[in-house]
């Protein structure tokens, strides 16, 4: 990879090193004098902040030094005095301009893989990246790993931090296998590095772990968030728990609920009793719980004739009122999220072949749903009936479904033969309040129906 990549070097920048390279007469010692005036002036005016004339003196320097023979270094210091001020001032295409012009005289000075080009490869792909060209900067950051480890000059500290760029690089464009085998290499070489801070430990740790999470081995994540938190907590750093619900929500999402649940769990321990716990954590420990006991069935009715775990069904049922809890602090009433949080508590209660309870928490949902979407509204009213009457509530399922005919009627119209079923409840609830009268009226009705 190092030869291809100094092959394409040479051949983009062969035309640079021969222009800005020439070997001209030795010129008096006044011009050296006057670049070093020059630049002097520049590095005066670009620490008292005043960029306009630093650029100038350095351009004036750079003029001269151009003149001056290749074997004097002057020129690869007036390059990178202007990619220094281009990167202060925020002009990084101009920057990266003028650190590949001083990566030519280096090689052209040096050779190619010289481990002088170790500072300006970084400068490169510094620049690079900040304007975009990924694959300038990747070849850069490549190359740097390469003479680096050749001439045994590797700097610890650099070195993860050149492996981790890498890495954001390869992700960046869904290379994801060779991001995952980067980024391992950066927690590898910042274990030795000693003076890394707390929160670069913790960063690159917590950025392993989103990769592992969703294109590696989600159990590893775990460990890789433990010493997160530890380095956060010995850096008095916080964010932890937010870092935990995150990868909780991420390994949720990627289909892992165990992993999901134990990093929810421990973010709630991380939080003890002095820190807020996000939304999130309730929800992640809500969905992996009711995961566990969800049915393909999506009739309420064939839910109440089926068995489950009874202990799984019951924790999925505290988790989910525990979120609820959370969402009617925060959430408007008819939010979706809320919505689809009574909807699950319908359901445990009618795996747990509790009517009662579930007709409770559908009442409810009756009421976050509201009337806009006029069908579903029907049919969770529907739906409400027939629980009240599972549950031997007669007189409220009796009111409940009298209110749905009405509105049946209303809407799809009294002739339409979808209303039986819900005719016919209203006369077997009619018959069971001893309004035996107003039940053969009713089923009249259903006979007019099916003619």
């Amino acid at each position: 990879m190092l030869t291809s990549g100094l092959k394409g070097a040479v051949m983009r920048r062969g035309i640079a090193v021969a222009l800005i390279l020439v070997a001209g007469a030795v010129l008096p010692a006044a011009a050296q004098d006057a670049w070093q005036q020059h630049t002097a002036a520049g590095e005066w005016a670009f620490r008292q902040g005043d960029h306009a004339r630093a650029e100038r003196e350095f351009r004036a320097a750079l003029e001269i030094a151009q003149s001056l023979p290749p074997e004097n270094r002057r020129l690869d210091q007036s390059l990178y005095n202007l990619g220094r001020l281009y990167e202060e001032t925020g002009r990084t295409d101009q920057a990266q301009a003028a650190y590949l012009l001083l990566l030519a005289a280096e090689e052209h000075r040096y050779g190619l893989a010289a481990p002088e080009l170790l500072d300006t490869l970084l400068a490169v792909a510094r620049s690079s990246q900040a304007v975009g060209d990924v694959p300038q900067a990747g070849e850069s950051l490549r190359r740097y790993l390469a003479i680096a480890e050749a001439s045994g000059i590797a700097d610890p500290a650099q070195r993860w931090r050149v492996l981790a760029a890498l890495a954001r690089m390869e992700a960046l464009q869904e290379q994801h296998d060779e991001a995952l085998k980067l980024q391992r290499e950066a927690i590898g070489a910042l274990a030795a590095d000693q003076g890394a801070a707390a929160l670069e430990r913790a960063h690159e740790l917590e950025t392993l772990a989103a990769m592992e999470i969703n294109h590696g081995t989600p159990q590893a994540a775990e460990g890789l968030l433990e010493e997160a938190v530890a380095a956060r907590q010995a850096g008095n750093v916080g964010g932890a728990v937010e870092v935990l619900a995150s990868a909780a929500a991420a390994a949720l999402e990627a289909g892992d609920a165990d992993v999901a649940e134990r990093l929810a769990t421990r973010a709630v321990a991380v939080a003890g009793s002095g820190e807020s716990v996000p939304l999130v954590v309730d929800q992640v420990l809500a969905d992996a719980a009711w995961l566990r006991v969800r049915r393909g069935s999506a009739s309420v009715s064939e839910l109440l004739l089926l068995s489950g775990d009874k202990a799984e069904i019951a924790e999925a049922a505290r988790r989910l009122e525990v979120l609820l809890g959370r969402q009617d602090l925060v959430l408007a009433a008819r939010d979706p999220a809320r919505v689809e949080t009574l909807d699950r508590l319908v359901r445990t209660a009618a795996m747990a072949g509790d009517a009662g309870a579930a007709a409770d928490w559908q009442r409810r949902l009756c009421e976050a749903l509201g009337d806009e979407d006029v069908e579903r509204a029907l049919r969770a009213q529907d739906t409400l009936a027939y629980l009240l009457a599972e549950a031997g509530r007669t007189e409220e399922a009796l009111a409940v479904n009298t209110r749905l005919l009405a509105r049946l009627d209303a809407t799809w119209g009294a002739d339409d033969p979808r209303i039986a079923p819900v005719l016919e409840r209203q006369a077997g609830l009619l018959d069971e309040a001893g309004r035996s009268k107003e039940a053969k009226a009713v089923r009249k009705r259903i006979k007019a129906l099916a003619h």
